[in-house]
């Protein structure tokens, strides 16, 4: 196990409430191992199975999970869950946003006091 699988991975139980952010093909926490974990994406789970079909370096499409939330800005609003996750994870996707400091301040107002 990597650093970063053992950073996740010592703070997460299954009872540990997630967003995870676009995690496409590969989720950190998958919900077919039973995680409390909310996807938001920019696209659905039809969408994102379309995708990884052209491109030939994704074999396996059973990995990407439904998608809770189809959205590209104001996810606090769209959510409508203050204060609500322990822990929020983002993967392959700061690239992507356009205005960081509003999307952690999203991020703050979706996450527990004391969440990750």
């Amino acid at each position: 196990m990597n650093s970063r699988e053992e950073f996740f991975y010592s703070n997460v139980t299954k009872d540990t409430k997630i967003l995870e952010f676009a995690p496409y093909f590969n989720p950190i926490f998958p919900k077919r191992e039973g995680y409390k974990v909310d996807i938001i994406d920019a696209f659905n789970k039809e969408q994102l199975i379309e995708k990884a079909k052209r491109d030939p370096m994704i074999t396996d499409y059973s990995k990407i999970d439904d998608v809770d939330y189809v959205c590209t800005h104001n996810y606090a609003e769209y959510i409508g869950k203050s204060k609500f996750y322990d822990l929020i994870v983002a993967s392959h996707m700061i690239e992507h946003t356009t205005d960081i400091i509003d999307y952690l301040k999203n991020c703050s107002s979706l996450l527990k006091d004391g969440g990750l």
